[in-house]
Parts: structure tokens; sequence; C-alpha cells
């Protein structure tokens, strides 16, 4: 409607006060959002039916361009006038806060940086047949040696301290 309304490159109205849709920066945004939406929209049908695998999942680059979708409510922001002003506010905030964020994130470097010094190498757990649980359930393993003992391996979990 808006396309309609304004013009999409240039308007012949007598009101020159309007400008073309694709010349207002929120319009042009809002444009390149829909546009994303419909063409992965397009596509996916396509995809499905045809029954070829989508694009989308052959090149993960081509995925990230799903993520300009996000920018819809900013460009609803601009009509709503409180909205607008309490994103304004909170991003104001921002500056002032900056002392107490650089605070927060010192301590939590202090802690991770002591966790590490302190839990390093700490959880390591005996692996059956690619299984930390199943080691768990076994009365017979108890200590490192008895893991290797029983020729079970013994390795770190995906979560540890080792590094920060």
């Amino acid at each position: 409607m808006k396309i309609i309304a304004l013009g999409f490159l240039y308007n012949d109205l007598e009101d020159k006060t309007k400008v073309p849709y694709i010349k207002n920066m929120w319009n042009a945004l809002e444009f390149v959002v829909l546009a994303v939406s419909w063409i992965f929209l397009l596509e996916s049908n396509y995809a499905a039916l045809m029954g070829i695998p989508k694009l989308t999942e052959q090149l993960g680059v081509i995925r990230t361009l799903r993520m300009i979708r996000i920018l819809k409510p900013l460009c609803q922001m601009n009509e709503m006038k409180k909205l607008k002003i309490a994103c304004f506010c909170l991003v104001g905030s921002l500056k002032e806060m900056m002392t107490q964020i650089l605070m927060v994130g010192t301590f939590i470097l202090i802690f991770s940086i002591s966790g590490q010094a302190f839990f390093a190498n700490q959880f390591q757990q005996c692996i059956i047949d690619g299984n930390f649980d199943k080691a768990r359930t076994d009365p017979r393993i108890i200590t490192k040696d008895d893991c290797l003992r029983y020729g079970y391996r013994w390795e770190n979990p995906n979560i540890n301290f080792d590094t920060i």
C-alpha cells in the first residue's frame, strides 16, 4: 500500500513533500526484510515441491540473512513514539551504566581465572563405549587407575574448567 501511495522510486504527485517509498531509510529497511523473507519462503516451498534439498541448508552463509528479520520491530518503532522514547532512554542510560558493567565484567574475569586455576583437570571421568554415564553405574570403577585397568578411556567432559 505504501509503495502505491508514495511511489517506489519517485512520485509524480502534486504534493512533493511526500518522500518516495524507497528513499525513506525505515521503508528501505522494511523492504529488505520483506524481500529476504519472501525469498526464503519461496525457496523453501519450491524445494519441498520439487523434492530437492533447500539451498539455504547447503549454503550456511545465506542462512544468516534470515537474521535481518529481527530488524522488523525497528521499522515499527519509528511509528510508535512512546516505544521510541523508551528505547532511546535505554540506550542513553548505557553510557552511565558502563562503569558498573566494566566492574561486573572484571569480577567475572577474576573468578573465571581463579576457577580455572583451582578446578583444571579435576572433572575428568571414565568413558565406557563413548558414554560417561556407564562408568558412573559400574561399581568397579572408582579411580583413574580402575578405569585404565579395565581398558577404558579417562577424559574430560565437553564442559570443563580447563579454558576460559
